[in-house]
């Protein structure tokens, strides 16, 4: 988890945060001694700012420092201009000096995860031809930052081996209604490390029929070392994982019959996958 980020709405400015959080602040009226439509004698000519007289007023925060596998808290505060900032007409003890007056911290939001740029999906026993080892089918979905494209594979790694790797793959081609085959780097990064699951035949318990099917489950290592456990059952039924795979065959129809009408390609969510604007 990443540490706690803090960011200032400063002088009717909206800045924003990642995952489209938004802030709720009071926001109490301030008298400044002077009229708010123009200039007054010992004060400050500068009063053509935004201002309002709601007690709750909306700010939304971006966070564009964000990095992909990570997971952010955040805390926010409202920093507004001085209304009495310069002015020489006010009471006793206002304060005249403080460019800014800053409210108090918010709670901290719920965790916001980052995805990461390549996502995988144990989907059943991997196949290889010849080889005795136990190998899981994945599904690697990577997000390209440079251009935005999403783009699914399958892959099968067995314990040992890390999932992915680079792969031709169809894609669209860039300022037309064509796709064009690009050389993509599927690597996660992530080490097979045990695999279980598959066929498992009915002989040694003598008896007849056809085998059974165990949902295949694979013990993955991350990048910082971390264990995983990807899981047929579990990640066969990912929304967010068919989302993306739907996404994907969707540009490619469009791209094939570009005048059929299908919805909007969308993306992952809070991760900025494909035509989501990125993070």
């Amino acid at each position: 988890m990443g540490p706690m980020g803090g960011s200032s709405g400063r002088g009717g400015d909206s800045a924003g945060m990642s995952g489209g959080m938004m802030g709720m602040s009071d926001m109490g009226s301030s008298s400044g001694g002077g009229v708010s439509g123009g200039a007054v004698a010992g004060g400050p000519a500068d009063t053509e700012f935004d201002k309002t007289d709601a007690a709750k007023v909306m700010v939304r925060l971006l966070d564009f420092t964000v990095e992909p596998d990570a997971t952010y808290r955040y805390r926010v505060r409202i920093v507004v201009r001085n209304p009495n900032l310069g002015w020489e007409m006010v009471a006793a003890g206002t304060d005249t000096k403080t460019e800014e007056k800053e409210g108090p911290w918010s709670d901290a939001s719920d965790p916001v995860t980052v995805p990461p740029d390549v996502a995988t999906y144990a989907m059943g026993e991997g196949r290889v031809p010849g080889s005795a080892r136990d190998y899981v089918h994945f599904q690697v979905v990577r997000f390209n930052p440079k251009d935005g494209v999403t783009v699914v594979k399958n892959f099968d790694a067995a314990p040992g081996q890390i999932i992915g790797e680079p792969a031709p793959a169809r894609v669209p081609k860039p300022n037309t209604t064509q796709e064009e085959s690009r050389r993509i780097d599927f690597t996660s990064h992530q080490l097979v490390v045990d695999t279980t699951g598959g066929s498992e035949s009915l002989a040694s318990l003598n008896i007849t029929g056809p085998a059974l099917e165990d949902p295949a489950r694979a013990l993955v290592m991350r990048p910082d070392g971390t264990l995983v456990l990807r899981d047929q059952a579990r990640d066969a039924s990912d929304g967010e994982m068919k989302e993306m795979k739907d996404i994907y065959q969707e540009i490619l129809d469009l791209i094939k019959a570009p005048k059929k009408k299908k919805r909007g390609a969308g993306g992952m969510s809070g991760s900025g996958m494909m035509g989501s604007g990125g993070r």
